[in-house]
């Protein structure tokens, strides 16, 4: 009995495999009667029915004719485009940073090239500074503000700047690298996000403060010259002292 099973068994696991290689090869039979077969079927269909007009005549049109019908469900669809479904890649770095002029990359070496990134996020942040320090100033010659205000203003302004501060740092050394190309960690992009954001923000404060204006000083009164004439003069002629 057990063997009766077990080759039993084995019988619909054949069949099985046999029904699931018939299908297949089926389908694949029929993929490409379509693609040999759907021209000539075409061809046939339009010579036999593309004169037949419809019964309302060609100026009342009523749908389309058997032969199109046909072309339309025999036609095999176009392949579809993989490559215009993908994601556009990011922009390159010169794209997000400028740069300018200031380091061509395309003339100096990399070492060169790196040397100069170094200066121009050191002259950035020079540049930073001096207008956060101007901006103080502009706010100390306030002086129709009493000192309280002036003190919570620099105090305000201060704090602001170091909170951009961690903001400009986490963004140039964590986000800033992966905008690159190959989205891979540099040092060019983050000397390039520290260039440019610096400058923005010098921008910024010149724009909101402006320069500091000259102190205003009072005239300084000026005594008259008078002119007091001759007068005699003293004749004086340093002398050894007597000897006793």
């Amino acid at each position: 009995m057990a063997a009766a099973r077990r080759e039993r068994g084995g019988g619909w696991r054949r069949a099985g495999l046999g029904l699931a290689v018939g299908l297949a090869v089926g389908a694949g039979l029929v993929l490409f009667a379509q693609a040999r077969l759907a021209p000539l079927v075409v061809t046939w269909v339009n010579e036999v029915l593309g004169d037949q007009a419809p019964a309302g005549g060609p100026s009342h049109p009523t749908g389309p004719t058997p032969a199109q019908v046909l072309t339309h469900h025999l036609t095999p669809l176009p392949a579809r485009d993989r490559a215009s479904e993908r994601p556009q890649e990011a922009s390159g770095p010169a794209a997000a940073w400028p740069l300018g002029e200031r380091c061509p990359r395309d003339t100096l070496f990399p070492r060169e090239f790196n040397r100069c990134l170094f200066d121009a996020v050191r002259l950035s942040d020079t540049v930073l500074n001096a207008a956060l320090d101007t901006a103080i100033e502009v706010i100390e010659a306030r002086v129709d503000l009493m000192p309280t205000q002036r003190a919570r203003w620099k105090g305000q302004l201060q704090e602001t700047h170091s909170r951009f501060l961690l903001f400009r740092n986490m963004d140039c050394q964590s986000v800033a690298p992966f905008e690159g190309g190959r989205a891979i960690g540099n040092f060019e992009q983050r000397s390039l996000c520290l260039i440019v954001t610096n400058e923005r923000r010098a921008q910024d404060l010149r724009l909101r403060y402006g320069e500091v204006p000259p102190i205003p000083t009072a005239p300084v009164a000026v005594a008259p010259v008078v002119n007091v004439g001759l007068r005699p003069a003293t004749w004086l002629q340093g002398t050894a002292p007597p000897v006793d």
